[in-house]
């Protein structure tokens, strides 16, 4: 993404933030000019990282850009990278786009730069096919297309060129805030009811319920080999029902996590939300109002605790481990003569 320091608050500087797959934490680039114009990368983690939770990362995507935006430093644009060595977008790649797009938000389309990369891994003719189906034939990359974000390519043979053409889009664009920064800091909204929070909570509860389809199954092969007497089949389709047990409990982990999440006090949320030009002047109607009337007293939202999952019940675990009773040859017995 890229954002642009207001004036009279340090340097004119615009930060392009890029929604990768190889960070761990949100990383700033040095400064470097384009046509006069200072830009600052900033890279992110992706939704598909071994080593953080799906929750670990909104979390940390979320708390950089509300902090940025708290600090008066609006995004002049938004880079989601794509692999075009990939021959379709997979339920990851759908789930990452899906959470994008809701991070990002209709009014900040514009802004947005679809990014291919990696076109030195397939042949030409592959891989300008497949930018074709990406551009007609896929729901989520059609959307941003439709709706005014650019469609670039970057081809590592080509050097720095591809990169400079990139660049160059966010010279003109009008910084917007995205709908996540919004959502946090002006409407005080915790990180699980924000829609890109919300999406998230979808995504886990489609994978505990295709989890539950998926233990139902093993439970009835299971029992069918152990009936059959199939023991090492049997032992081997236990053995899956304890890996679906763990990814579920994984799963509801980062779930429970995630409707955890205090993105600030009420109080904390106040003090650091922008303040409306007419603020001043309904604070001092309010102030006269409330000299009549009494005290006014602070009415309160209350949180609902939205997609809690508590309607997916626990995994039952595993079956015990399989004992059987058949004796072990031990071979032949021979009885020595006298």
């Amino acid at each position: 993404m890229a954002s642009k320091t207001p004036q009279g608050q340090g340097s004119d500087e615009r930060f392009i933030f890029a929604l990768a797959n190889s960070q761990e934490k949100v990383e700033l680039s040095l400064p470097f000019f384009i046509e006069t114009q200072c830009f600052r990368l900033i890279d992110t983690p992706g939704f598909d990282e071994d080593s953080k939770s799906d929750t670990d990362v909104l979390n940390t995507i979320a708390s950089w850009l509300a902090s940025e935006y708290t600090n008066g430093r609006q995004l002049s644009g938004v880079i989601y990278i794509h692999s075009i060595a990939n021959n379709r977008i997979g339920g990851t790649g759908r789930r990452n786009l899906t959470i994008f797009q809701k991070l990002c938000g209709r009014r900040s389309i514009r802004n947005v730069a679809l990014l291919t990369t990696r076109w030195d891994q397939v042949k030409q003719s592959t891989a300008t096919s497949r930018e074709n189906e990406l551009r007609t034939k896929s729901p989520l990359f059609k959307y941003f297309l439709d709706n005014g974000a650019a469609l670039f390519r970057y081809d590592r043979k080509d050097g720095i060129s591809p990169a400079q053409t990139i660049i160059r889009h966010f010279l003109n664009t009008t910084p917007t805030p995205l709908t996540i920064q919004r959502e946090i800091v002006d409407e005080g909204k915790l990180l699980s009811e924000t829609a890109a929070g919300i999406e998230l909570q979808k995504d886990f509860r489609k994978r505990m319920e295709d989890a539950h389809k998926t233990m139902r199954h093993l439970k009835e092969e299971f029992h069918t080999l152990k009936k059959d007497n199939d023991i090492p089949a049997a032992r081997d389709t236990r053995q899956e029902m304890i890996n679906v047990k763990e990814k579920f409990d994984k799963i509801r982990d980062d779930c429970r996590k995630l409707v955890s999440i205090q993105t600030a006090n009420p109080p904390m949320r106040i003090l650091i939300s922008p303040t409306p030009a007419s603020a001043p002047a309904a604070a001092a109607q309010a102030s006269a109002s409330s000299s009549k009337q009494g005290t006014p007293q602070i009415q309160v939202r209350p949180r609902s605790r939205m997609n809690s999952f508590s309607s997916i019940p626990a995994l039952p675990p595993a079956p015990q481990p399989i004992i059987t009773s058949t004796p072990i040859n031990k071979g032949p017995s021979y009885v020595h003569p006298a």
